[in-house]
């Protein structure tokens, strides 16, 4: 039968002064409850060049995107402290109902009531960094017409520090916790939405190589690990600058990136100074 549901953009066919077609619909049942997705097509439009300035982008777990023109993007808290309190006191009820189980029984009613309330409060920390990346993202491909970012590997970055057995890990506690900030930060579906919303905006996206872009001075082109002796402040041993390190790392970043669509450097690296 009939189902309501809550509209969240024009619909070809239903909606004014929209074109195409739906070709088919699917239902979802997500923590927070069931969503409907429909798939259309569109005709293809022109879009225009972006002529907005390149900038450089830079992840990292402080701030979640430096950008090489000093804007700091920093995700707010995703949970309330009354939800983060909640949410602690849930996983410690749910810890203490997994060793009161006996081995090979089915979940309890409290315990599955208890883990779906853990799910409610995970999908609505997941929708709200979903939410804030999406409105940043677009507002960076609508203002810039060639954005870099490095191609970094999440995989290997978020790597367990643990080891073997024979070849047990160092500063484990640490790698894990800097691995939590590494995905809770969303670098890789921060890649994603920038790769299509530049192209529905009239701009490129540029992915460069990563490596040493921390140590080495954007106006020099020195590169040293002395450089980066304090964690926040850049100071460049050759030519004496100083920039906020994410700073300096984004606008790095750039330059790689107009370097690689000059042809002046074959594929991704080098710098604009080369």
């Amino acid at each position: 039968g009939r189902v309501r549901f809550r509209w969240t953009r024009s619909l070809p066919g239903i909606s004014r002064d929209c074109s195409g077609r739906i070709t088919g619909a699917r239902l979802i049942k997500r923590p927070l409850g069931w969503h409907v997705a429909f798939r259309i097509e569109e005709p293809a439009a022109t879009i225009p060049a972006n002529l907005g300035p390149p900038v450089g982008v830079d992840r990292g777990v402080i701030h979640t995107m430096a950008l090489s023109n000093g804007e700091m993007l920093d995700m707010p808290r995703l949970l309330t402290s009354g939800e983060r309190q909640r949410l602690l006191g849930l996983e410690r009820k749910a810890a203490r109902q997994q060793l009161a189980r006996t081995p090979g029984t089915r979940l309890s009613v409290r315990h599955r009531r208890t883990l779906d309330q853990i799910a409610r409060l995970r999908a609505k920390q997941a929708h709200r960094r979903e939410d804030w990346l999406h409105r940043k993202t677009t507002d960076i491909a609508k203002s810039h017409g060639i954005v870099v970012v490095e191609n970094l590997r999440i995989g290997n970055l978020s790597r367990s520090a643990h080891g073997t057995v024979e070849r047990p890990g160092s500063n484990v506690r640490a790698k894990a916790a800097l691995n939590r900030s590494i995905l809770g930060m969303a670098w890789g579906m921060t890649e994603r939405m920038l790769t299509y919303k530049c192209s529905l905006h009239g701009g490129v996206l540029v992915k460069v190589d990563p490596r040493y872009s921390s140590r080495e001075c954007a106006r020099c082109g020195h590169t040293a690990a002395a450089n980066r002796a304090d964690r926040a402040t850049f100071r460049c041993g050759a030519c004496t600058y100083e920039a906020n390190a994410d700073t300096n790392a984004a606008q790095v970043v750039l330059q790689r990136g107009l370097t690689a669509l000059s042809g002046a450097t074959p594929g991704c690296g080098g710098t604009a100074r080369e």
